[in-house]
């Protein structure tokens, strides 16, 4: 007979990351100049994320005594808590982020190298966001198109609703071939191809 507790286990980790017995990692998130704090151990660090795992077996951190120092000022502290809670205890709470704070988690997991926390607020970012998808999808392109391959360009469109109901969109053919890729998408390749090649051809006689 198997049994699994996993919950309990979840929320024991959890707790000892609450309560900070035990640590040796400091990491300092957000604001260069006035950053915050998190305590957290080494062994979990490397157990669950790559970045991590990497840094902590070579001489990346600096040290302060027997403290290993991780300076992320690149990452939101409030986005790193997120991760942090990820890491230990498995949970991720994601329905009160907004569309710029969920493509900010994406890319610090990424950074982090936790590749289900990726796919897991892609997912939330492309069935909760489709407004904000729809009014910022060149930049959101720019990013995911050309980022690691843990990415998913292909489900940034999502629907047909978001690439008919896009006007920005008029994006570099490497974001456009990626997006048509979309097993959705292939019956419309040639008609939203044929539009964009007229819209080119109407602004012709400017760009010479």
């Amino acid at each position: 007979m198997k049994s699994t507790f996993l919950d309990e286990l979840s929320n024991d980790l959890f707790e000892l990351l609450d309560k900070a017995e035990d640590y040796n990692v400091i990491i300092q998130a957000g604001d260069p100049i006035n950053p915050k704090e998190f305590k957290a151990h080494s062994v979990l660090l490397r157990a669950r994320s790559g970045y991590f795992r990497s840094a902590l077996s070579n001489d990346w951190p600096r040290k302060s005594g027997d403290l290993i120092v991780f300076r992320k000022p690149n990452i939101p502290s409030g986005i790193f808590e997120i991760i942090l809670k990820y890491i230990y205890s498995g949970i991720i709470e994601l329905d009160q982020l907004d569309g710029a704070d969920l493509l900010r988690l994406m890319l610090a997991s990424d950074e982090l190298q936790l590749p289900i926390l990726i796919s897991h607020a892609q997912d939330h970012l492309i069935k909760a966001q489709p407004e904000w998808i729809n009014q910022t999808l060149v930049p959101i392109l720019h990013i995911v198109c050309h980022h690691d391959q843990s990415w998913n360009c292909r489900k940034t469109s999502y629907s047909n609703e978001i690439l008919e109901g896009s006007s920005n969109f008029i994006a570099d053919d490497y974001e456009v071939f990626q997006i048509l890729e979309n097993d959705g998408l292939k019956e419309k390749k040639t008609e939203v191809l044929e539009e964009r090649r007229m819209f080119i051809h109407s602004f012709d006689g400017y760009i010479r």
